[in-house]
């Protein structure tokens, strides 16, 4: 008996240093593998956007735009302009410039109601209190097409006075379902939230547009952190996840794994030991 115990502890010992050691390697390699796949989504998500944002800033110091109130005659060729920059990119629903005047060029073109202003919609407000920047809006669902979309602006100024915001509209569908296409490890996924918690892409489309992020127990880190790692369960399953943070749009971008596909490997070693064990039991 005492001969037994001389052997087997030994391999209990080796074991469990064995299983211990290959689970914090493989939860190392996860860990960079997830941060990779995270870095290739936020590159995505900026390449995507850093036209639009290019494209506003120029229409933002066009003379047509910037000195339309004092030269209305100008509007067929600001609205010109503005079909152009929409028929480039079939990912705009709608591109217009609305002035401190409350007047409105929009394309495509459109009636609006006569009592229509512009200078208190959200995305003329948030562009007016950050004059010296770009600004993109939260997600929003689009009426129209049942899509969700972001608006994209930035003031127009003439000697110095800000004189309207210029503005687009752009559909998320193709950019979250490229985003919702994306493996982690052999089941796992990632997904995007806005900076306010609501699923823009989830391969769950039934998710997309609620809070369900918030409402678990890592919302709160990844809140208030530029990116990590963390672990947390959902539906009864242990997970990890890494995140980042999407500078441009204030977006979490999250990618999501099992523990249980990391202890495939390691459950291995953990086997072996047990038959060890017991052939020398006998």
């Amino acid at each position: 008996m005492i001969f037994v115990l001389i052997c087997i502890i030994p391999v209990m010992i080796l074991g469990f240093i064995s299983y211990k050691k290959a689970y914090n390697i493989l939860s190392d390699k996860l860990k960079v593998t997830a941060k990779q796949n995270l870095l290739l989504v936020n590159k995505s998500i900026n390449n995507y956007f850093k036209g639009m944002e290019a494209t506003i800033q120029m229409l933002s110091t066009n003379g047509d735009f910037q000195q339309l109130e004092v030269h209305p005659e100008f509007e067929q060729f600001a609205l010109g302009i503005l079909r152009d920059v929409k028929n480039s990119n079939s990912d705009l629903l709608a591109v217009y410039f609305g002035q401190r005047t409350k007047k409105m060029v929009l394309y495509p073109e459109q009636k609006l109601p006569d009592d229509f202003d512009p200078t208190s919609r959200s995305w003329y407000q948030k562009a007016v209190q950050n004059p010296d920047k770009v600004v993109f809006s939260d997600p929003y669902k689009d009426t129209a097409t049942g899509d969700y979309v972001i608006s994209i602006s930035k003031v127009v100024k003439y000697d110095g006075q800000v004189t309207g915001v210029i503005a687009m509209d752009v559909s998320l569908a193709s950019l979250t379902k490229q985003l919702s296409d994306i493996k982690i490890g052999q089941n796992g996924y990632a997904y995007i939230t806005a900076a306010n918690g609501m699923m823009i892409a989830h391969p769950d489309k039934s998710i997309i547009g609620t809070d369900i992020a918030t409402k678990q127990t890592f919302w709160g880190d990844i809140k208030t952190n530029q990116n990590g790692f963390t672990r947390y369960i959902y539906n009864g399953q242990n997970k990890f996840a890494s995140y980042d943070t999407n500078i441009l749009t204030g977006w979490k971008l999250m990618s999501s794994l099992d523990e249980k596909e990391l202890l495939y490997d390691t459950d291995v070693i953990r086997n072996l030991t047990v038959i060890v064990i017991l052939i020398i039991g006998d």
